[in-house]
């Protein structure tokens, strides 16, 4: 786990020393916006890169889609960086890929990206309405998506976009349940995490003692 963690932290700082390389150099990025790189490019996208700072990258795209539209796909990536979610993907990952016979943890990344997702859809919703964050997704769906990155439309489009559609009573039992399916992965996942690393720090103590 500590390999494959190693291994996948480096990729994603090369991804992000990339990003901030451009942003240093690119007219776009004068913006007056801190953490907001432009990139020209005709089709509508964006997402959220962890790093110090952390950074959304956008397309001039995305300029010709309403402001409450674009408003929307900014306080989702936002509200990414703000929750952490990130950290949250990339572990479920390096856990699916340093333990793939663990059941959990093969199904833990698709269940935590879903759920983040969602969150992400909750808050922008909250600030611009479900109707503005439903279009958004809708437009920036045909764009391209990244890797590493968290991208608004890359994920669980058409389970998103019905629970955006629902009514706000619905979106109560919405949340609710994805706040219990939340503490089930992560009750599942922290101990065997936890458990792990003791086995190994203990593994290594009997392996160099004398």
């Amino acid at each position: 786990f500590a390999s494959v963690s190693m291994t996948s932290l480096r990729s994603r700082r090369r991804d992000y020393g990339a990003h901030a390389d451009l942003m240093s150099i690119t007219e776009l990025s004068n913006t007056g916006e801190p953490g907001l790189l432009w990139l020209d490019h005709p089709a509508p996208f964006a997402y959220s890169l962890r790093g110090r700072p952390p950074l959304v990258v956008a397309s001039t795209g995305l300029r010709a889609m309403p402001y409450a539209h674009q408003d929307a796909v900014m306080r989702h990536e936002v509200a990414h960086l703000r929750g952490r979610h990130h950290l949250l993907v990339a572990l479920t990952q390096d856990l699916a890929a340093a333990l793939p016979i663990v059941p959990l943890f093969r199904q833990a990344p698709a269940a935590v990206r879903q759920l983040v997702e969602l969150a992400a859809d909750a808050a922008a919703a909250s600030a611009c309405g479900r109707a503005a964050v439903r279009a958004a997704l809708l437009t920036v769906e045909t764009g391209p998506h990244t890797g590493q990155a968290l991208s608004m439309a890359s994920h669980d489009v058409p389970l998103r976009l019905r629970c955006l559609a629902q009514s706000e009573r619905t979106d109560g039992r919405v949340g609710r349940a994805a706040a219990r399916a939340a503490a089930v992965v992560a009750s599942a996942v922290t101990p065997a995490a936890v458990g792990l690393g003791t086995f190994l720090v203990a593994l290594a103590m009997a392996c160099t003692a004398p």
